[in-house]
């Protein structure tokens, strides 16, 4: 679909800034309700929810690259550490300081 693959890389482009449902149904032209539903009905999740898929799998690249957390919150577009870290536990079922040691234990 059109729709997604617009979205999807308007999202790439735009995760680490405060994106709105506005700013996303906007961008493919839809109202946000109508958006809403178009986006649930082609990829069986909400919009919010694969925001924050894309900021944690841009977050796990940018942890492995050894940048604080702090840090890597703010670049992700989740300006607060604990509501990133709240997130992050949601997406990996771990935080990112779990992860982080995780990563750091495995062979090269």
């Amino acid at each position: 679909s059109v729709l997604l693959q617009n979205i999807v890389r308007w999202t790439q482009e735009n995760y680490m800034n405060a994106v709105s449902l506005e700013d996303a149904a906007q961008v493919v032209g839809y109202s946000k309700s109508y958006f809403c539903a178009c986006f649930k009905k082609l990829t069986g999740i909400t919009y919010g929810s694969y925001l924050n898929l894309v900021r944690i799998q841009n977050a796990c690249l940018f942890l492995r690259q050894g940048l604080p957390v702090q840090v890597v919150s703010t670049m992700c577009g989740l300006e607060n550490p604990s509501y990133f870290t709240q997130v992050f536990r949601k997406v990996k079922h771990i935080t990112p300081r779990q992860y982080i040691s995780q990563y750091e234990r495995r062979p090269l």
